[in-house]
């Protein structure tokens, strides 16, 4: 959860600008939509209670939010308008922040009433590409519900499993042109159309040594394309720490060469790394710092260091394109045929540039192997053979199932 110090410094650095510096005429948000707070366990919906109460019921309040938004009921009932990502991995967030911001022009200039209509579904549902069906047509349909007469645009969130909230799951955004009757008629039924099919909205993932054997297989007969493993279970992007070790130590294990791992956080090992410098024999105890149960505990990793960097890249695909990443001092490992970043920070590699940034060539690699969910198909996809997620133990699971919930509680549409 997010402290109470840190919500009530963000919270009342906004409303305090609100109150001191307004009237205005409108305002727009750019929020994610699944914040927990000691304070609250609904960030957003408690600011956005705040913020209508300051600039009061007539004027309009419009925000972006992130896909995996638990949109909430007090979210809803104090936005004009809430407009979610439409796609996962997230890259439509420009032109998503772009459609709000034109809808607040134009709201502004009198060109449309916006009326939004809500409706939440009680349903967990995994990490959840969007490109994968059912929910490639579910997002499609919902393109086509917004070609409607005063729709204008139909949005599915897929919620946010880890907040552990009473008001966690799916929901359906809509909003038209004056027509609230018609917003929540919409919302309702392709709600309902969700929940009615929700057991269609599944993910497998590939067990440890299947997704190894099926990467070797792969890259054999893949024409040079490298099979990129994704590791969603560490994924640090989710709030994951980057040491666990599960896929390093079986590929070690099994004598498998062609890997390209990364990045792995241990700040000692790069530490040691940089101590020995480029071209020299180091001997580490790698990763799984943490809670062995999760991590699977550090693994020796004897090699030569042949690349150390600051850590400073820029992503340069869809994901976050232009923005600066930071792993800290880093080094690259080779050991028994395989390469390993190892970093001092921890990154979600969204791109290729993570590989790039240390020499190495993802498109030249055998196998990849990064520690992020779903948000490196975007970059990763436009090269590999074959895209895997692997099933091992972490502290981001891909997936709701046994989570030890303790304020969720499954009800029915």
């Amino acid at each position: 959860p997010v402290t109470k110090e840190v919500y009530e410094l963000a919270t009342d650095s906004i409303c305090s600008m609100l109150k001191e510096q307004g009237p205005f005429d409108g305002v727009l948000l750019a929020l994610h939509g699944a914040m927990v707070s000691d304070v609250t366990p609904d960030g957003e919906g408690t600011l956005l209670e705040k913020i209508r109460g300051i600039v009061g019921k007539d004027v309009p309040v419009i925000s972006s939010l992130d896909l995996h938004t638990n949109c909430t009921k007090k979210m809803a009932e104090n936005a004009t308008a809430l407009i979610p990502f439409r796609e996962y991995p997230h890259v439509d967030t420009h032109r998503t922040a772009i459609l709000a911001a034109e809808l607040m022009r134009d709201t502004l200039r009198g060109l449309v009433d916006p009326k939004m209509g809500y409706c939440r579904i009680p349903y967990l549902l995994p990490l959840f590409p969007t490109d994968f069906e059912p929910m490639k047509s579910y997002n499609e349909k919902a393109v086509d519900f917004g070609e409607q007469e005063n729709v204008l645009t139909v949005r599915i969130t897929h919620g946010f499993f880890p907040a552990d909230i009473e008001e966690m799951g799916m929901s359906v955004v809509v909003i038209t042109d004056g027509d609230r009757e018609k917003a929540d008629a919409v919302a309702n039924a392709f709600a309902k159309e969700l929940w009615d099919n929700r057991n269609t909205l599944v993910r497998d993932f590939a067990e440890l040594d299947e997704a190894l054997d099926d990467a070797l297989k792969t890259a054999e007969n893949a024409g040079g394309k490298p099979v990129v493993i994704g590791d969603a279970s560490d994924n640090t992007g989710a709030g994951a720490l980057g040491d666990t070790t599960h896929i390093l130590r079986r590929v070690l294990e099994r004598k498998m060469t062609g890997f390209a791992f990364g990045p792995m956080v241990d700040a000692e090992s790069a530490k040691k790394c940089f101590e020995a410098g480029i071209g020299n024999q180091v001997d580490l105890m790698l990763g799984g710092w943490s809670d062995p149960a999760f991590s699977g505990g550090p693994v020796r990793v004897a090699g030569k260091v042949i690349t150390l960097c600051d850590g400073y890249y820029r992503n340069i695909d869809e994901m976050d394109r232009g923005v600066l990443q930071n792993l800290g001092l880093s080094a690259v490992v080779e050991t028994a045929g395989n390469l390993v970043v190892i970093s001092t920070h921890p990154v979600q590699p969204l791109d290729v540039a993570a590989f790039l940034r240390f020499g190495i060539v993802p498109s030249q690699q055998k196998v990849l192997v990064v520690k992020s969910a779903v948000h490196y198909r975007a970059s990763f996809g436009k090269i590999a053979a074959k895209l895997i997620d692997v099933n091992v133990p972490g502290y981001a699971v891909p997936q709701p199932y046994g989570l030890p919930y303790q304020h969720w509680q499954e009800s029915f549409f």
